[in-house]
Order: C-alpha cells, then sequence, then structure tokens
C-alpha cells in the first residue's frame, strides 16, 4: 500500500469513527488486527467498533493537549465538551473525586472547546512546536582527579551564568583550592563539604594551612557539619503515586544515585542537601554540587536546594530536584 493512501485511509478512519459512518470504511477497507507497514507509514489494531481506534505513526498529526493537574477541579465539563472524546474521568481511591486523563490525545484537532468549559484554565492546546534549552553535558571516560580542572572550568562558566551557590566536596581541601582559584572575581559563594572534626580520630581531615589559604580566599568550610544522608535519619517518608505515605531506607537514595552517576553524584547531592541543612544556601535556590571519584571532581550538577528530609514527600516546590548535569564521568565506580 503507497503511503499516501495509508495515510488517508487513517484519515478517513477518524472521520467515519466519530461521524458514526464505520460501515462505509468497511466496504472501502478490509482491516485486521495485523500490522503492515510501508515507507514510513505504520497502521495498527484500527478498531471499527465502539468508536474507538489506535493508530501510530502518522506525521500528519501536529497537535497537542495537556491537562494542568495542579489547576484541575475535576468538573468533567472537558469531558462532554470535547467532540473527539479526548477526555476520560477516572476515579481510584486515593483521589475519590476522580482525574481526568487525557487518553486519546492523537484525536486533538484543537477546536478549543474544551478550553472554553474549563474555568480554571488547566487546559492547553496548541500545534507541536516545543520550547526547549539546549545544553552541553561533559561525559569524562574515565572516572578520577585527572578531570578536576575541567571541572572548575565547567563550573566557572555556569556561575558566569547566574548561580550564586557552589558546594565542593573536598577531603583534604585540594579541590576546593583549585575550585577557590577559579572562583576569584566571580559574584558565588564557594562551600565546602567535608569529613566533620569529630571524625578526625578516623578520617582525614583539612589541616590548618589548607584551611587559613581557603578562608583567605572568602570559602566557607563545614568542618562541624555532619553528612545529611549519610547521618540524616535512617527512613525519609516518600508521597506515593496514589497520595500513600511509604517509608524509603536512606541507603536506598544513596544506591540509586549511585547507579546514576557512579561515587561522584551522592556526594555532590549530600553536599547540597547538608549546606540547606546547615543554612549556608537559601532554600529554593539553585546550586552546584560537586563531587569526585577516589579524590578530586569528575561531577558537576546544578539542584534545586531542599531539605533532605522533604526531598521526597515535603511541599512539592520543597521536592529533591536535580536541575543539570554539568559533568559525569562515564565509567562509573560505587563505594562499596
Amino acid at each position: 500500500m503507497p503511503v499516501d493512501a495509508g495515510v488517508n485511509i487513517a484519515k478517513e478512519a477518524i472521520d467515519f469513527t466519530l461521524n458514526g459512518e464505520e460501515e462505509q470504511l468497511k466496504d472501502r477497507v478490509q482491516i485486521t488486527d495485523k500490522t503492515f507497514q510501508s515507507g514510513t507509514f505504520s497502521y495498527n489494531n484500527l478498531s471499527i467498533q465502539n468508536t474507538s481506534f489506535k493508530f501510530w505513526g502518522v506525521d500528519q498529526i501536529e497537535r497537542f493537549v495537556w491537562i494542568i493537574d495542579e489547576r484541575c477541579n475535576t468538573c468533567a465539563k472537558c469531558i462532554s465538551a470535547c467532540p473527539r472524546q479526548v477526555f476520560e474521568l477516572k476515579v481510584f481511591e486515593a483521589r475519590p473525586k476522580g482525574y481526568i486523563y487525557v487518553t486519546e490525545w492523537l484525536r486533538c484537532d484543537g477546536c478549543g472547546e474544551c478550553i472554553d468549559v474549563c474555568n480554571q484554565k488547566a487546559i492547553e492546546t496548541g500545534e507541536m512546536v516545543p520550547s526547549f534549552t539546549e545544553k552541553n553535558i561533559c561525559y569524562f571516560e574515565k572516572p578520577g582527579s585527572m578531570n578536576t580542572k575541567k571541572v572548575c572550568e565547567l563550573v566557572a562558566s555556569r556561575v558566569q551564568e547566574g548561580i550564586k551557590y557552589v558546594v565542593v566536596a573536598s577531603v583534604s581541601g585540594s579541590t576546593a583550592l583549585m575550585m577557590a582559584e577559579h572562583l576569584k572575581g566571580l559574584d558565588a559563594k564557594l562551600i565546602v563539604f567535608t569529613i566533620p572534626l569529630a571524625w578526625k580520630s578516623s578520617h582525614p581531615t583539612i589541616k590548618q594551612e589548607m584551611k587559613e589559604k581557603l578562608i583567605s580566599l572568602g570559602v566557607k568550610i563545614m568542618e562541624k557539619a555532619v553528612p545529611a544522608i549519610e547521618c540524616g535519619p535512617e527512613t525519609i517518608e516518600c508521597t506515593g503515586f496514589e497520595r500513600s505515605r511509604v517509608e524509603i531506607n536512606h541507603v536506598g537514595i544513596w544506591e540509586i544515585l549511585h547507579g546514576i552517576g557512579g561515587q561522584g553524584l551522592p556526594t555532590a547531592v549530600e553536599a547540597i542537601f547538608t549546606a540547606v541543612e546547615e543554612r549556608e544556601i537559601p532554600i529554593g535556590s539553585q546550586a552546584i554540587g560537586i563531587g569526585g571519584t577516589g579524590c578530586g571532581a569528575d561531577t558537576a550538577i546544578v539542584m534545586k536546594a531542599t531539605p533532605y528530609e522533604q526531598m521526597l514527600s515535603g511541599p512539592i516546590e520543597n521536592r529533591f530536584d536535580i536541575l543539570d548535569i554539568i559533568a559525569l564521568p562515564k565509567k562509573k565506580l560505587r563505594y562499596w
């Protein structure tokens, strides 16, 4: 079947189905449950019964419809107003008033009937022309301290774009010193996440000479702060899909971050959580977190500053949110 013919049949299927003229379509083409392809057009499982249909891959459909959940009051006016049966109301235990789903969004032709009846301004529709920003991510071939200088350069570049807070994980102070040198003259607060003095008997800490150098460069050292995830609550509350509450172990959070970014990512995230807990960063601000594998730096992220204990269950504005990834190693090493 030629591509154009397949597209035309799909278009006609929509019109016939919605206008109750299914028999005309049956007379013109026999549709089975099999999938056939011709060129770039694919056609699958067109159902004539019950005025339902599904088809995929038709490039001519370029509309979208979207419900803004936090505005929707589930009045369901959109369901009765829509001539193409795009919306459905679903009810489940956790949401007895129901939930409006956009179940057949490919049907939308942008007529605007749903928008006209929605008093909450909870519906958007239009052409599929997204707004987006393209940014580069630096993926290092190998993890380790050989990447530290590049990370410092990348972070300095992002600070020049307006980020005011940088938190760097540094045991000896060496990584922090290199970062401080790169941030000289820039409008940013540099905070060091390091081994707390209370652990001095079993862990290395920043020596006095290095402390003095860092302080002279305007760096804040969190030498009394304990890590927010590692030394925080054994479990934190998580809001489930149906508004239920469950407890998540902090080790699970750490391991998920490990799997995404190796050693550096959980360290960078914990550095920001700890700085928030120490009130070095205001809640809601953007902060750069820097971590590494072993020593040095190979990971940098931009994250919304939020309290650790609210990362999965607090107010929406306080939920865990990594806004950008600046750098990550391709090869990931774990702590254990």
